[in-house]
């Protein structure tokens, strides 16, 4: 399999980001573009037709997206230090599970990289509602870290 572009789907919680210290281990191919990607809830407050309000408000979403860009930017130099083809990205979705599956049929990689908590047993294998939803439904090949 060619690895040109890979997406790595990254939450803040470090428990939730240590099995991707695996990637380190990875000899990625200099070509691949990797992307750090987060996604953000949005919450969209209506009455009817109109819109009433959106959380997190437009300066709110600015103010958070600087901060994740940084956390990003930190797992960018610690798991890929010699790497220049590495982007960080912060999206919003009301649903981020969708969301991220719509951006992944859109940016069309040749692999994404999702991580759990690490629970141990058969059933806990894919504990994360998020990792099930993009081995059920992504256009591309999944690969989890535990």
């Amino acid at each position: 399999m060619n690895l040109n572009k890979i997406i790595i789907a990254v939450n803040m919680p470090e428990e939730t980001q240590k099995p991707f210290q695996y990637l380190k281990a990875i000899p990625f191919p200099p070509q691949a573009e990797i992307q750090l990607v987060h996604m953000i809830t949005e919450n969209v407050y209506a009455d009817g037709m109109e819109l009433i309000q959106t959380f997190p408000s437009r300066e709110e979403k600015k103010k958070l997206e600087n901060q994740i860009h940084i956390k990003l930017q930190n797992l960018k130099s610690n798991l890929f230090p010699e790497k220049t083809k590495v982007v960080t990205k912060v999206l919003f979705d009301s649903n981020i599970r969708k969301g991220f599956t719509e951006y992944v049929a859109i940016e069309n990689p040749d692999l994404v990289i999702v991580g759990t908590r690490g629970r141990t047993g058969m059933k806990d294998l894919f504990d994360s509602s998020f990792a099930q939803h993009q081995v059920k439904y992504s256009p591309a090949n999944v690969l989890i870290l535990r």
